[in-house]
């Protein structure tokens, strides 16, 4: 934020957004009030003013995270686009990339992969635009996970791959722990329980160092997860009762009940109903609560299976009817099948009351159609063995052949699958593992170069300090040279050609010199210690100055005229000194490589920013009417001792470190300087940031 003296509106507008991104992750309600009230307060503020601009982008984009922890996605959505429009209009890119996080997480929530996918690669694009490497890095563990859930595995584990690579260079343990979790579930989707297991207990240890409960709890529920598909129940239930006592702990009540209902389907699989009732009843108490409706939805199907095998077919007839019903209200297909099977399995017991084998066929295909329009294999598998057993039961043995066929040949395309998912994730282990060994050979390599240029660099700064010493102890006893050739070009007793060799020993000298002092001005600015005095400089006058005091004399020996066309009070950051070096070397090479009456012309003026750049600047420019520049000088132009193909007019030297010089303290400046030329002539510009009053 800038220095400008704010109104309270916009301070109290700030303390609410940073008071709010705080509480979002815990108290969404609480931070969307706060977000709401700072949004009212900064409608009294100028909209064009940038630090506004800047807090409503961040006011907007909280709310849009906000809303998402209350599942208003469409609230999300249109707070996110607000933000959008803020970003664009400041060619924000980072900015960009956050709310292309942001939708693209709406989007996943909603079950849309594909536009997740769509959405997270190109906040990608803005985030590597931006350079910044946390927002690339959460970008790939997004994508990722869209992936995931396409069952994209190969993808989806390159990019937790590369986002574990960022996030190390990063030392971000949190993010470490995070890649690790997110790997080991996709292992687990691809059946290798082992590289599951492995991944998900070294996220778990990272958590576990940094003190971060709830990503430890997200660890165990993984590993229960696992567990509990190895059939492994006792430690399947450790990890999730570790779940529990954070969940309990952190007032997540959403998780504590997921949690409960994987507890239950663990003692019902282990034959414990007591236990596994206890547990389903707590989950859907606390699903009503919350207001999780296919929750409450799923845990009823649970809760009805374990009715039929305790013999309350009453009870899990209404489990079942309510399930339906809310599996149908909010479109969960999946579910919807899998609960019409289960009450099919339920009417074709002989021991419900209302047994009908003729309810169960017209449930289980209902459930095939349903099936069969997500591509559910094994739910179709299921509902095809189920019939093949109620048509045998009935005496219909075509039919019951039928469905046992079709039975049979889902399950051979399951475990084919199964077949191709195991090769699919040897082949990703190896080529990760390939890949793994490939970017330590690359770091090896790096940290070799590394160490070649520390011993480089020692030894160019031993031989410029060495220059140093001998041209700054060459300067002494050039000067007493310089000013004995003096005395004796000045004496009149002497022969006439004692006195010319005496000029040309002193001009010799001089040339010698200007030689030194350029050496020893590039030594100062090659040196690691060189800083820039920096003050408010009035670049019009000391353009002007330089050219008054020093030139207008130099250019009128070679009948040069200069022509000035300086813009008034244009004000740089700068160094004085190292801004005047810069017009002087630019200025009389422009005087030494003109033909004697030629003119020199000299501008500066305030630049306007285009669009995409960030500030006014000051351009300054000198022209001659020179040899010009050819495609080979232009190459080299600011090298240093380069010769280039125009000579100097009038005799003088150069030592080719001017340019050189030029450039590095224009840079230091944080600024620019090129040539132009067409042939006949050369234009030499600097441009430096304006300073603004």
């Amino acid at each position: 934020m800038s220095h400008v003296q704010r109104a309270p509106s916009f301070r109290q507008a700030e303390s609410l957004c940073e008071e709010a991104s705080r509480r979002f992750v815990s108290e969404p309600k609480e931070a969307l009030a706060l977000l709401l009230k700072a949004e009212s307060l900064l409608a009294t503020e100028r909209s064009d003013d940038p630090d506004c601009l800047r807090l409503f982008y961040r006011c907007w984009s909280l709310q849009s995270a906000a809303y998402q922890r209350l599942s208003e996605f469409d609230c999300s959505r249109d707070a996110a686009m607000r933000a959008y429009s803020i970003a664009k209009k400041t060619r924000d890119d980072k900015g960009v990339a956050n709310v292309m996080r942001l939708l693209g997480n709406i989007a996943l929530y909603k079950g849309d992969y594909k536009e997740a996918v769509r959405l997270y690669e190109k906040g990608l694009e803005c985030a590597e635009k931006a350079g910044d490497q946390k927002i690339i890095a959460a970008l790939l563990n997004n994508v990722g996970s869209a992936y995931h859930q396409l069952s994209d595995y190969a993808r989806a584990l390159k990019c937790f791959n590369q986002c574990l690579e960022i996030q190390r260079q990063l030392g971000e343990r949190r993010g470490i722990a995070n890649s690790f979790s997110n790997i080991g579930n996709v292992c687990y989707s691809l059946g290798d329980y082992a590289n599951a297991i492995e991944h998900l207990f070294k996220g778990l240890k990272e958590y576990q160092a940094i003190g971060d409960e709830q990503g430890e709890s997200v660890a165990h529920s993984g590993l229960g997860l696992v567990y509990e598909r190895l059939g492994d129940y006792e430690k399947a239930i450790e990890h999730y009762q570790n779940c529990l006592r954070y969940e309990e702990k952190s007032g997540d009540r959403k998780n504590f009940a997921l949690t409960l209902n994987n507890l239950g389907n663990v003692y019902a699989a282990m034959g414990d109903c007591e236990r596994a009732l206890d547990a389903y009843s707590r989950s859907l108490d606390i699903k009503r609560q919350i207001g999780d409706r296919q929750g409450v939805a799923h845990t009823l199907n649970n809760l009805a299976e374990l009715c039929a095998k305790q013999g309350r077919y009453d009870d899990a007839r209404a489990a079942l009817t309510e399930s339906l019903d809310i599996l149908r209200l909010v479109g969960d297909k999946s579910g919807q099948a899998l609960c019409l099977i289960t009450k099919a399995r339920l009417f074709a017991d002989p021991q419900f009351a209302r047994f009908d084998l003729e309810t169960a066929i017209e449930d289980l295909n209902l459930a095939i159609a349903i099936a069969s329009d997500i591509n559910a294999k094994a739910t179709l598998a299921d509902a095809h063995q189920l019939l093949s057993a109620i048509f045998e039961q009935k005496g219909d043995a075509r039919q019951a052949l039928h469905h046992y066929k079709l039975f049979h040949a889902l399950e051979r395309e399951i475990k084919s699958e199964e077949s191709a998912k195991r090769v699919q994730s040897l082949t990703i282990a190896y080529e990760a593992e390939q890949a793994k060994k490939e970017s330590e050979l690359r770091r090896l390599e790096a940290e070799k170069y590394r160490l070649q240029n520390v011993e480089l660099a020692k030894a160019n700064q031993f031989k410029t300090e060495l220059l140093a010493i001998a041209a700054h102890d060459l300067k002494n006893p050039l000067q007493s040279v310089m000013g004995f050739a003096q005395l004796l070009s000045e004496r009149h007793d002497l022969p006439e050609d004692a006195r010319s060799f005496a000029q040309i020993i002193r001009r010799a000298s001089e040339r010698m010199l200007a030689l030194i002092n350029n050496l020893l001005e590039d030594v100062k600015t090659e040196s690691m210690n060189f800083e820039l005095n920096l003050e408010t400089v009035n670049f019009s006058d000391l353009i002007r100055r330089s050219v008054e005091t020093q030139f207008a004399a130099q250019a009128a020996q070679k009948s040069q005229t200069i022509r000035l066309r300086i813009e008034e009070n244009l004000v740089v950051q700068g160094d004085p000194e190292r801004l005047k070096q810069i017009i002087d070397n630019l200025v009389s090479n422009a005087i030494k490589y003109s033909p004697s009456g030629k003119p020199i012309e000299i501008t500066a003026q305030r630049r306007e920013a285009k669009p995409g750049e960030r500030a006014t600047t000051v351009l300054f420019s000198v022209r001659d009417e020179g040899q010009g520049l050819t495609e080979d000088d232009m190459k080299k132009l600011f090298g240093k001792f380069q010769r280039l193909s125009a000579k100097p007019t009038g005799g003088e030297s150069s030592t080719g470190l001017g340019l050189a010089i030029a450039k590095k303290l224009t840079e230091l400046h944080g600024g620019k300087i090129w040539a132009e030329s067409e042939g006949k002539g050369a234009t030499f510009f600097v441009e430096l940031p304006m300073k603004e009053s």
